[in-house]
Order: C-alpha cells, then structure tokens, then sequence
C-alpha cells in the first residue's frame, strides 16, 4: 500500500480487518472477500447473504469495495450473486423459505469417496502427496504448489503418487474437510499437513519428502 495505487483487491484468505487499517493508514481502497466456492458456488442465497454481510461489517463504510475473494467459479448460481446484489444495495435478505438446500446439507449428502476422493493408505517405503488447491489451473498460487511437486517427483519414480485435491465440487469440500486444512495452497505429504498456504523450494520440499520415504 506504501506504493499509493488506487486499492487493492485480496483473497478469501486474507483478513478484511487487518486491510481495513492497513487502508485507513494509507488511504488505499480495499476489495474483496466473499467466500468463492464454499458460499458462492455450493451455498444458498442466504448463506451466500451472511458473508456479503460479513464482509461488509468487516469491511466498514468508507474505502471498502465488496467482491468475490478471486474469480467467480464457472457455473456460479446467478441467484446467489442476486440475493448478493439486493442485500448490498438495498439490504433486501433471501426468503428463509427458498427451498434451496445448505452447503452442510448438501455435504451431508455428498458421497467423497464415490468421486475418487478416498482415504490412502500408506504403505512402507511410499510417499503420497496430496495438493489441494483451488484449481491449479487457474489459480497462480495453486499452480505454483503443483509445479513445486513437478519440479522433483522424477526423482522418486514410482516411490512417490500424488493427488490433486480440487474444492470445486462437493466431494473436494468434503476431503479439504476432513484433512483439516484452512488455507489454500495446501501441501500434505503421507497424509500429514506439511506446507500450508506456503510454496517451497525444491531443497525443503526435497527435505520433507526423504523424511518420509
């Protein structure tokens, strides 16, 4: 912010209120955070409400731009955007009796290990590395963790799988549930949470893999 742009826009990650005084110290305009998958895509109208509120309590009334934390996932309901839309600009909530199924129900019946998403187990002398991210594909930091892998995994040969965890479905929701992890990128390593939110280099992913293996 020292280098005085208009604002600055963040993701789901990072903390709204942490920015906001960062931006009244600075006087930089702050954007961001609503949740992308876990609220927009997954979520009903009313839970997608009960972020937009969040963000804009956290965000307050003056230098503060309400937005999704990244790119909106394709095949984002426009009815969610909508409910969005009326509660900012007119403090409209969502109908309690929309008919629209929660994200923990939706979950509830999301079967994970039907979509591949099952527990490994790890034998003797194997390592398996789980990434889970947003989309590597189109996620600058979800791709560099997976490029991090990529770089060194030939050393391993057949002694090291991996698994890219997604939580663009339900089924990835539920796993990235179940392994315990906050933040994306994400690196688990033998089912043990190694690097989180951080990309490493190639000597301490190397470091970490051979302690395991």
């Amino acid at each position: 912010m020292q280098c005085q742009p208009n604002g600055i826009a963040f993701d789901e990650q990072v903390s709204i209120p942490m920015c906001r005084e960062l931006s009244a110290k600075y006087n930089v305009a702050i954007e961001g955070n609503l949740h992308l998958t876990t609220t927009l895509l997954f979520g009903n109208p009313t839970e997608c409400v009960e972020d937009a509120r969040r963000c804009m309590e956290e965000g307050g009334n003056k230098g503060f731009i309400l937005s999704p934390g990244c790119d909106l996932p394709f095949d984002t309901p426009d009815y969610n955007l909508e409910a969005v839309g009326r509660f900012a600009v007119l403090g409209e909530e969502p109908s309690k009796s929309s008919g629209f199924l929660s994200l923990e129900e939706a979950l509830t019946a999301c079967d994970a290990v039907a979509e591949g998403f099952d527990d490994v187990v790890i034998e003797p002398g194997k390592i398996f590395v789980e990434v889970v991210t947003l989309d590597s594909e189109g996620c600058a930091p979800c791709q560099y963790m997976m490029e991090s892998l990529m770089r060194v995994k030939e050393k391993y040969g057949d002694k090291l799988t991996h698994r890219e965890t997604l939580i663009k479905s339900l089924a990835g929701i539920k796993r990235v549930q179940q392994l315990g992890c906050k933040n994306l990128p994400s690196m688990l390593i033998n089912n043990e949470l190694v690097f989180d939110n951080i990309i490493p280099t190639d000597e301490e992913l190397v470091k970490e893999l051979n302690k395991r293996g």
